[in-house]
């Protein structure tokens, strides 16, 4: 394992900073609030359903869903998100973020300055004949990736995005947005730590695996934001590690996805190593 010098280190220049992340408590009334924001009337019809780990509101086929640990919200209408009705999404790029923006600036999911768009997705169906005379494929649903931007830097990982889902009608039927709120300023970044320091710690993340292989496809530097049921205190720049680990006899393999702290002054680990690739020993044949 190294990071070998024709892999591109992110360099980063200007100032930034450690977040404190604010509490995300919420309650079946913030629910309810949060369908109204979403269309979704505030009458008898209106089902509100709790857990440890979710709180929910529906009416009809639409529903809000928000989740207590990370204050991820989810947006459904359920009859029409990514829903077969026979038709196609004829949308080009330009006009699905236009439609996924001014979405997001009507519901105040998130101010535009923070926003960039990451990607377009579009889920196909296809049909055809017993025959193999008939054949059709079908956009049925168009994504549109926006993620989170601090301090000039995106955020990376699970969170720190909203996806908002169009329909064949150029209608939204559906939303996810993974955005903890920020309370305030821990600290100011005093320095990035160097590549030599990315290296051992890898090394200390393998363990006692090292007799594994690992490749490193590319290095990331992003705040670090994690998914929809982790807690989290605070948003701190880190270092991602995306790349391919094998085992020592090389039969085995599997992606890989490091993330460790990038401030000098970080504030923590964020996640454990990576469980031991174990390889079973040959059987004796008889």
């Amino acid at each position: 394992m190294s990071l070998t010098e024709d892999l591109v280190w992110p360099h980063w220049a200007e100032p930034l900073r450690i977040y404190r992340c604010a509490a995300t408590g919420f309650t079946e009334s913030a629910a309810a609030e949060l369908g109204l924001r979403f269309g979704l009337p505030a009458d008898d019809y209106g089902v509100m359903r709790s857990s440890a780990a979710t709180v929910s509101y529906s009416h009809g086929s639409r529903e809000v869903t928000i989740h207590r640990r990370s204050g991820g919200v989810r947006f459904r209408d359920l009859a029409r998100w990514q829903a077969d009705h026979g038709g196609t999404v004829d949308l080009g790029d330009d006009d699905a973020v236009q439609i996924a923006q001014d979405f997001v600036r009507r519901q105040e999911l998130a101010p535009a300055d923070e926003l960039a768009v990451a990607r377009v997705t579009r889920l196909r169906v296809g049909v055809a004949d017993r025959e193999g005379t008939t054949a059709e494929e079908r956009v049925i649903d168009v994504g549109v990736v926006l993620r989170r931007v601090i301090d000039g830097l995106p955020a990376d990982g699970p969170g720190g995005h909203i996806m908002v889902y169009i329909g064949a009608d150029r209608e939204v039927t559906g939303a996810d947005r993974i955005w903890r709120p920020i309370a305030g300023v821990h600290s100011e970044v005093e320095s990035l730590r160097p590549r030599e320091w990315l290296e051992e710690r890898i090394r200390r993340h393998l363990g006692d695996d090292r007799a594994a292989r690992l490749d490193i496809h590319e290095v990331r530097l992003g705040y670090f934001e994690d998914g929809w049921n982790s807690a989290q205190e605070f948003l701190q720049p880190a270092y991602v590690v995306l790349g391919t680990r094998h085992s020592p006899d090389e039969r085995l393999s599997r992606r890989s996805v490091i993330v460790v702290p990038a401030a000098a002054n970080d504030v923590g680990e964020i996640m454990p190593p990576d469980p031991e690739i174990r390889t079973q020993p040959e059987r004796a044949r008889e």
